[in-house]
């Protein structure tokens, strides 16, 4: 038996509509490009053809990083929306009721991999002060070398 293989997803082309529609998901959701794409993939291209427009057009790759920073800000809003969340925190039984340690790491893990994420699109700020200080102290020595050209 062979397997027939998918064939590529052609006919997605850059335009201004699609990179509006691309950013504006990214910027209000949780989830990665290659879930964005693969619910989206009868409108929009792979998540190749979209890290390609990131390196060749340059008014796209502002779009997706203003769209990211955005997405941050939505990343940690949902920190709260997780952290409140009780619901499947006990696990009630005939025998009594339990903590649901499982559900309770689970939630631990989400809110982690969310604050990494924010602090690593907007370190300065959701970073920790260290690093907003070495960023600080980056800006200032870029600045008085370009000032210091000769």
């Amino acid at each position: 038996m062979t397997v027939k293989k998918k064939p590529k997803q052609e006919g997605v082309y850059y335009t201004d509509e699609i990179a509006a529609e691309i950013c504006g998901e990214i910027a209000t959701s949780s989830r990665g490009i290659r879930s964005l794409c693969k619910d989206n993939k009868a409108t929009w291209p792979s998540p190749k053809t979209i890290f390609q427009w990131l390196k060749d057009k340059e008014d796209f790759r502002k779009k997706y990083w203003a769209a990211k920073e955005q997405q941050a800000d939505f990343l940690v809003d949902e920190l709260l929306e997780i952290a409140d969340d009780e619901s499947g925190d006990r696990i009630f039984s005939a025998a009594g009721d339990t903590a649901n340690t499982a559900k309770v790491q689970r939630d631990r893990l989400r809110i982690d991999t969310r604050k990494f994420i924010a602090k690593v699109l907007l370190p300065k700020r959701y970073g920790d002060p260290k690093t907003i200080e070495l960023l600080e102290l980056k800006e200032e020595m870029q600045t008085w070398m370009e000032v210091n050209k000769k």
